[in-house]
């Protein structure tokens, strides 16, 4: 996403004064949000017009309808795309996953994550300890993939965040998960969304690792 000297100036420019720094900072994340979308709509256009079809638009609704957003998930919808075209080879693929989450006496909680995860041919069967479930998670997927792609080592999660989608069910709502992944100066973020949220989280860390498998080959 490129900006132009303008808006440069504009987000270099900044007051002195507290509540003119807010509302310019306000302002300035309004504009990224709005150069953000402009660029989602128009990758969008142009994968339709290159493919011919318009499968990502009908996956894109039905996804949304599910409670996903992809304006603020740039990297899964980055992930759709490239699973919708025909080259797309899947550089793993998760079989099944166990997480626990242990609390006895007055100690903190622990949670535990098993994974098994395929790459090419061989089966990775993997263990990891965590503060919280997808912490567990992460780590063991992780232990998986690492010896094939040791380049995920530098990828790291830097922020985590939920929304329930519908607040109306109670426990029974679906949240959202969103996950931002870094890699030095190179950030992205990834959207899971399901009634479980330890099932949410996976979705959002599966895209999350996965892009950064498939950009950095």
């Amino acid at each position: 996403m490129e900006l132009t000297n303008g808006e440069v100036k504009t987000l270099v420019e900044m007051p002195a004064d507290p509540q003119e720094l807010h509302i310019a900072r306000l302002e300035r994340r309004v504009l990224l949000m709005r150069k953000e979308l402009e660029q989602y709509r128009n990758d969008l256009e142009f994968w339709v017009r290159a493919h011919g079809h318009e499968y990502p638009l009908r996956r894109i609704k039905e996804l949304e309808h599910l409670g996903f957003q992809f304006e603020a998930a740039e990297g899964s919808f980055e992930m759709l795309l490239r699973r919708a075209s025909p080259e797309y080879r899947a550089p793993f693929e998760l079989e099944d996953f166990t997480v626990i989450v242990e609390k006895r006496g007055g100690l903190g909680s622990r949670a535990q994550a098993t994974v098994r995860i395929r790459v090419g041919d061989e089966m990775m069967h993997t263990a990891a300890e965590g503060d919280g479930p997808v912490s567990a998670l992460d780590r063991a997927v992780r232990k998986a993939l690492l010896p094939h792609y040791p380049g995920l080592a530098d990828v790291h999660l830097v922020d985590y965040k939920v929304r329930i989608v519908d607040e109306h069910l109670g426990t029974g709502a679906r949240p959202r998960v969103i996950i931002e992944s870094a890699r030095g100066a190179e950030r992205w973020s990834t959207v899971g969304c399901s009634e479980n949220i330890i099932e949410a989280s996976w979705m959002a860390l599966c895209d999350g690792l996965e892009l950064a498998v498939l950009r950095g080959r």
